[in-house]
């Protein structure tokens, strides 16, 4: 996840019930995306862009072994870097912020 630009593939196969209320949506099998449509009418950009919304993940993240393409704010040419399996960052110490509570809960009793 390092938050720069990144190449993300994106293929939607969905069946859709158009409903102008949502009442109407209970009735629709479960198999079947619902899409509100107003008084009954929508657009095909509506349809759309929801459909890209539901097709991007949540958090996007390059696959293992995908090189990660940093670039600076001027427009600098790219410099590959390599994703790692597990490599999470430079390694920092575990904060535990509450790991001596019992001691002090147990000096405050006594």
């Amino acid at each position: 996840r390092c938050l720069n630009d990144m190449r993300l593939p994106i293929a939607a196969d969905s069946h859709l019930a158009v409903v102008d209320r949502e009442a109407q949506a209970g009735g629709v099998p479960e198999e079947i995306e619902t899409f509100l449509a107003p008084d009954g009418q929508c657009t095909i950009a509506a349809l759309a862009a929801e459909e890209l919304l539901l097709s991007l993940p949540i958090v996007a993240r390059h696959a293992i072994g995908e090189h990660c393409l940093a670039s600076g704010a001027s427009g600098e040419a790219a410099a590959a870097v390599p994703v790692v399996a597990g490599a999470i960052g430079p390694a920092e110490d575990t904060q535990r912020p509450f790991a001596d509570l019992r001691a002090l809960l147990e000096r405050a009793k006594s």
